[in-house]
């Protein structure tokens, strides 16, 4: 008939992620007797599960409890009615968003250098979609009659050559121009063969395309293009600004990005990545501004509409937060006997590349990640746990260590994130498999002020390209 009430946990200390020393108010309601307020003083072990945001605890160790107002006369039994409630075999689950909030932040972490210059950032108030190709069209046959397909588009893009014209396929409708970059003019029906391979199974992603959908009142949408990284910020009509509480700062409501206007200096700012641009107009142009962003910043209120980008901004305790999480290690136990046999396939024979300032190479013509140490030493990374093996082609086994000059891998390799994924045997003769944050692309980045988290390294890492002598054409971009 008693009650136990716990109060969210304050964090003295998490060692390693694993161990975590913290104390809890609680209020205690004996049965039929007054409330009892205390605090218990407690350590656990802890496993995090960085993809839900939570943390597990168990094996729960009460150090000390404290009664502050309670008489010496009735401690020893209040004592034993709160052990009472969490015995060693309870176990519970807390957020890992509060239990990061309240963790003591360590001033030492380690940075990755990063690439900031701003992609091209467009603007539109009306309908629009952005039509990306990774550097100029590379074009291949589709296997219809005078129809090619431009592999490196973001969106269906296609050739027919007996016409010189290009044809796009937005999502809803077809659009045809004479050039990749335009213009662009909606059609009510398109060549035969693109219905023929609409058909084709290989195709999917035309499946409802033909015949061309009439769909009333349709807004249709202008093809911003760019062969270049590339930004579209979209409003939904003119923008529409709504002033943060106690801030000189307003934010754009009509838009899924994360536009801020300040009217101190008349600058947009835009966050993307990550990473803040700032410029006096939606046209630009941009510059990179995280490191510099006006002080208001620091002062938008938790329960504004705007609160999200809070992570993001340099000096925040939500920045400090995002910057703990990504350094908690997600863990996996991978029995030696259990161990599943991978299998890595190549477009044609294995090619490496070397990694610059290394004596490494890593595969180009496979979408797995296989790094080459020496001609009989190869590691490949998959979900997170590492393997090795003699030849390229395998056999594969898990690796019970990973070689230290993996971990000099530099940021400017498309291989970087490997350096993120550590693996070890422990006591009971597991290999343990370990990665943070930078595995998954999310990195840690210095600012004049503080330390926070940006998405991706921002360098170019260019495709690869194969072209077998029969079939489509392999396209493999970072």
């Amino acid at each position: 008939g008693s009650v136990l009430t716990i109060y969210h946990p304050q964090v003295e200390s998490w060692k390693d992620y694993k161990t975590l020393v913290y104390r809890m108010a609680f209020s205690l309601v004996p049965n039929q007797q007054k409330e009892v307020l205390g605090v218990l003083y407690m350590t656990s072990t802890t496993v995090s599960n960085t993809q839900d945001h939570t943390v597990f605890l168990s094996n729960m160790v009460i150090k000390k409890i404290d009664f502050p107002s309670l008489e010496k006369s009735s401690v020893s039994t209040m004592d034993a009615l709160v052990r009472g409630f969490l015995t060693p075999d309870k176990s519970m689950t807390v957020s890992l968003d509060l239990i990061a909030a309240s963790t003591p932040k360590s001033k030492s972490k380690s940075t990755v250098k990063v690439n900031n210059d701003p992609p091209l950032i467009f603007s539109s108030t009306t309908p629009a979609v952005l039509l990306q190709l990774e550097g100029a069209p590379v074009k291949a046959n589709t296997g219809q009659k005078d129809l090619k397909y431009v592999i490196n588009s973001s969106m269906p893009l296609f050739e027919d050559t007996s016409s010189s014209k290009y044809y796009l396929y937005d999502g809803l409708e077809w659009q045809n121009a004479p050039a990749t970059n335009g213009p662009w003019t909606f059609i009510n029906n398109v060549p035969q063969s693109l219905i023929e391979l609409s058909i084709d199974s290989v195709w999917t992603n035309l499946k409802g395309a033909n015949p061309v959908p009439q769909i009333p009142n349709l807004k249709k949408p202008n093809v911003v293009y760019s062969e270049k990284l590339a930004e579209l910020i979209l409003f939904e009509g003119e923008p529409n600004f709504q002033s943060i509480s106690g801030t000189s700062l307003q934010f754009a409501t009509n838009t899924d990005s994360d536009i801020i206007f300040s009217t101190s200096n008349k600058m947009y700012y835009y966050l993307t990545s990550g990473r803040w641009f700032s410029a006096n107009s939606l046209n630009g142009p941009w510059t990179y501004a995280s490191p510099n962003l006006p002080a208001d910043f620091l002062k938008i209120p938790t329960d504004s509409a705007a609160a999200a980008i809070l992570a993001f901004v340099p000096g925040t305790d939500e920045a400090a937060d995002a910057v703990l999480i990504a350094q908690i290690p997600t863990t996996k136990e991978v029995s030696l006997d259990e161990a599943q046999a991978i299998n890595i396939t190549y477009s044609g024979t294995p090619e490496f590349k070397a990694i610059e300032g290394t004596t490494l190479s890593y595969a180009v013509n496979t979408e797995s990640k296989v790094i080459q140490i020496s001609s009989s030493q190869y590691y490949a990374c998959i979900t997170g746990v590492w393997y090795n093996a003699t030849t390229a082609n395998g056999p594969w086994q898990v690796a019970t260590s990973v070689p230290t000059s993996i971990y000099n891998i530099p940021s400017t390799s498309p291989v970087y994130n490997l350096t993120y994924v550590s693996q070890t045997v422990n006591d009971s003769g597991v290999v343990v498999a370990s990665y943070t944050s930078g595995y998954q692309g999310a990195y840690l980045v210095s600012t004049p002020t503080s330390v926070v988290i940006v998405s991706g390294t921002g360098f170019y890492y260019p495709p690869y390209y194969y072209f077998p002598p029969t079939g489509f054409p392999i396209y493999y971009g970072y």
